[in-house]
């Protein structure tokens, strides 16, 4: 349905529009017809043809022109030409040309000319050519004999009724089934994300890549096995959820993609060329918008810790280099990263201290070569025989 495909007022413009030069092309048919071919032409019907015309015509000229600034004003003339011109036609033929019918279709087409949330409006005017269907009836079955008179407008009312019954309830089924299939959608985009090579493709389950920089984040939460002691089960996972919550609302922030979740451990990178709907190319260098990303989730974690008195902190190692990304499995798949460069920032997060940043050596340099970074690294120490990392300092302004 146009309403629920764009929402836009122009579409359903162009569509009173041309219904509109529809209509008027029907009614000049009609008249020369009866005119000059069928010669049973009478002074009301060509009246209510000619006026009916100049109805619609006066509605081209004036949208065409703008001159109707608001659509609910012309959309409202619309239907109101389109009910009078069937019903006073219907009538003033003076035989059952079975035309009062075409308002049953009036009725279920207003499903087009309504956005979601104007759903009285569209009630009121599904109500309208419902009556006037009624009304029109009733007026043609009068002459008829009393049982047959009652038995078709019995027919009728069930015939409107229940068209409209039905409409109602395939509109609402069809909302349902599109809020269900928008769920669906971003379950599957969270998932599988967007293949970088074909954006309205996923990425297939199944397939590896090798990207060749990429800055990896984890952070993992220290205090939190003793959560335990002081808080139940669900109270404990429900902190986590919230904290997890704005990890995910900053990342999104600083153009970050979250990898997964273990327990009390965050992962992060960015870098990971995934293509999401209604994203915005995030401004700066990788590893400095995840340090912006790890800073301020230090910052959340410490505000917790102050307004519930807990000893809680967060550690957090970086690493910047090659990775191998894709969806392996098929069950529960989820798009994940893996190679040495993901584990040297676990074991940077291992080494670092509660409350700090620990990146690798290319991490740092990249730091120190941004200029517009907020974040510079501190004196490189080495952990063990294989790994080196440097503390990062937020600049002194």
């Amino acid at each position: 349905m146009i309403r629920n495909q764009s929402g836009n007022t122009d579409v359903r413009e162009k569509l009173i529009l041309n219904l509109s030069f529809s209509a008027l092309l029907v009614l000049v048919s009609y008249s020369f017809y009866l005119e000059y071919v069928a010669g049973e032409a009478s002074t009301l019907i060509l009246l209510n043809f000619t006026l009916h015309s100049a109805w619609f015509t006066s509605l081209i000229v004036l949208m065409q022109g703008k001159r109707l600034k608001h659509f609910r004003l012309s959309r409202s003339l619309f239907l109101l030409a389109v009910g009078s011109a069937i019903a006073t036609t219907s009538l003033l033929w003076g035989a059952d040309t079975g035309l009062q019918y075409f308002l049953l279709l009036a009725m279920v087409g207003c499903d087009y000319f309504f956005r979601q949330e104007e759903k009285q409006a569209q009630q009121i005017s599904e109500l309208f050519f419902l009556i006037t269907f009624l009304g029109t009836e009733l007026f043609i079955i009068l002459p008829e004999g009393e049982v047959w008179k009652s038995v078709r407008f019995f027919n009728s009312l069930v015939l409107g009724i229940g068209s409209l019954y039905l409409l109602r309830t395939v509109r609402a089924r069809q909302a349902g089934n599109a809020i269900m299939r928008g769920l669906d959608s971003s379950l599957v985009a969270s998932l599988l994300p967007r293949d970088p090579d074909n954006p309205a493709d996923y990425w297939q389950v199944g397939e590896t890549r090798k990207l060749d920089t990429v800055s990896v984040l984890f952070a993992d939460l220290r205090g939190y096995t003793g959560l335990s002691e002081r808080f139940d089960d669900e109270e404990v996972v429900a902190l986590l959820n919230n904290l997890y919550l704005q990890f995910d609302d900053i990342a999104m922030r600083y153009g970050v993609e979250k990898i997964k979740t273990n327990g009390d451990e965050y992962m992060a990178a960015t870098g990971v060329p995934i293509i999401r709907r209604n994203a915005i190319p995030p401004a700066g260098k990788d590893a400095t918008r995840l340090c912006h990303f790890a800073f301020a989730i230090i910052d959340v974690v410490a505000t917790l810790r102050e307004r519930l008195n807990i000893d809680l902190s967060v550690r957090v190692g970086m690493a910047t280099g090659a990775v191998t990304g894709g969806i392996i499995g098929n069950h529960k798949p989820h798009f994940d990263i893996w190679g040495k460069t993901v584990n040297l920032a676990s074991r940077l997060e291992q080494f670092g201290q509660p409350d700090e940043v620990t990146v690798c050596p290319v991490t740092a340099d990249i730091l120190r070569g941004d200029l517009m970074s907020p974040y510079e690294p501190g004196q490189y120490q080495d952990y063990d025989a294989r790994y080196r990392g440097h503390p990062v300092l937020r600049k002194v302004v």
